[in-house]
């Protein structure tokens, strides 16, 4: 909504993070219910190969792949890494510095961990913290 830049701002702090606002998040521009096949199919459009389209003013999609269960979890933690970033972006504009991404070199050094590190053990915190807090407390990033 602030027309703010999805750029890396960080690199091993959050890797996944990282790589997905180097490789790209598309903004769709409607911030219209997605209630009619027409829309759906732009907004599909709109997201193309990316895991994560960030819908204007209304929210955000984020895919997952494998079986079910992965699946889920994959979409989930994507999402909230998006929801990082949009915190951290926000932040640093707030203090009106400059968005200054991590350089292109230093992207291409951060390693790969695999989904197996990455959504797993993000999946296992939000269980542990879902099981700790219970039901009725929101997460916080």
């Amino acid at each position: 909504m602030a027309d703010l830049p999805w750029l890396p701002l960080v690199g091993s702090y959050d890797i996944p993070a990282a790589r997905l606002a180097h490789d790209g998040i598309p903004v769709w521009p409607q911030s219209a219910l997605i209630r009619r096949r027409d829309l759906a199919e732009k907004m599909a459009d709109c997201l193309g190969d990316r895991p994560v389209v960030v819908l204007r003013g209304h929210g955000l999609v984020a895919v997952g792949t494998g079986d079910p269960a992965h699946a889920v979890a994959e979409a989930v933690t994507r999402a909230l890494t998006v929801n990082s970033l949009a915190r951290m972006t926000l932040a640093v504009a707030a203090t009106a510095a400059p968005l200054r991404p991590i350089p292109d070199e230093d992207i291409e050094e951060l390693p790969d961990l695999g989904p197996a590190f990455n959504v797993a053990a993000m999946w296992r915190h939000l269980a542990a913290r879902a099981e700790h807090e219970g039901p009725s407390t929101p997460l916080r990033p």
